[in-house]
């Protein structure tokens, strides 16, 4: 799975087609984190985004408490963004070291 990265196997005789999603990673610019974990994310022409969620899920929660934590220490952060199938999902962040 994409966004849990769990991995499932699938098989399929060779005569037929399989269906793969478009899978797009894009790194963000993190500006604030909202009370209720919406986040507000730089793209690179300056225009924001802000209609994504810090993960809820319990597999994701260290990764969204060390967010919050380097964000809360000033850290300038790269959020990394995952899109397949009309979902976006943060998958992992790092420092942004050309701040």
């Amino acid at each position: 799975d994409i966004f849990t990265e769990k991995r499932y196997e699938d098989s399929c005789p060779t005569s037929h087609n399989m269906d793969v999603p478009n899978v797009s990673r894009k790194e963000y610019s993190l500006i604030d984190i909202a009370a209720d974990g919406y986040v507000t994310l730089l793209n690179d022409d300056g225009s924001t985004k802000e209609d994504l969620h810090l993960p809820k899920e319990a597999d994701f929660a260290e990764l969204t408490a060390k967010i919050k934590a380097d964000f809360a220490a000033g850290k300038d952060l790269l959020i990394t963004v995952v899109s397949a199938l009309g979902v976006d999902k943060i998958l992992s962040y790092r420092e942004n070291q050309n701040a």
